[in-house]
């Protein structure tokens, strides 16, 4: 990268930073416009993170589509409590994990014969399934899914983990059960193997 395009980055990074903080304040100040343009950011790779993540014998129970409007509305209703020097992605991504452990836990106490009443999902407004639509529906997330039905597990977390999550190396390795080493080098490996795969812009940050 010549130091000229990575000043214009850097730069091109700063600009929507501020931009993210102004549409945080105004979001905090219950204006939904703000919020749904900050969350349209993010939602096409939750619906992506939740693509690879939901285990496939469990898919006609939660879609990537209901994790997406579930923490459309989560965060919507504690959007009081972003900081807007934190990374509104990272904050979304803290309620993307919450609902799906939360799925798998109610699912696991069903599974042992403790009737936990089924997964209880929001009543979400107009504006969340459009969100959700819309992530759905990207072209460029949707086409960068269609290699992964070939792929293994490992090669599943490791994408939604360290590309679309932006884990470090070392809790991606706890996830996996092998060291944060191994991780490093089956994830360089991994974006060699995707590199004829142009990703949309802003879904792989790691």
């Amino acid at each position: 990268m010549s130091v000229e395009w990575r000043v214009m980055s850097l730069e091109g990074q700063d600009q929507k930073r501020v931009k993210t903080d102004k549409l945080a304040v105004s979001a905090q100040a219950g204006e939904p416009a703000p919020f749904d343009e900050l969350y349209d950011r993010v939602a096409p790779a939750v619906n992506a993170w939740a693509a690879l993540r939901i285990p496939e014998n469990l898919t006609s129970l939660i879609s990537p589509e209901d994790l997406v409007q579930e923490v459309w509305f989560r965060a919507h209703q504690k959007i009081d409590d972003f900081d807007p020097n934190r990374s509104f992605r990272g904050w979304i991504f803290g309620f993307a994990n919450h609902v799906l452990h939360e799925f798998l836990r109610q699912r696991a106490s069903s599974a042992s014969g403790h009737d936990s009443g089924g997964f209880d999902f929001a009543e979400v407004p107009d504006d969340a399934t459009l969100v959700s639509v819309r992530a759905e529906r990207n072209e460029g997330t949707t086409a960068f899914l269609m290699i992964f039905p070939e792929a293994d597990e490992e090669e599943r977390t490791l994408i939604a983990l360290r590309g679309i999550e932006g884990l470090p190396f070392e809790e991606v390795a706890r996830e996996l059960a092998v060291s944060a080493a191994v991780v490093r080098k089956r994830w360089e490996r991994l974006r060699k193997k995707l590199s004829d795969q142009e990703p949309p812009e802003g879904l792989l940050i790691g």
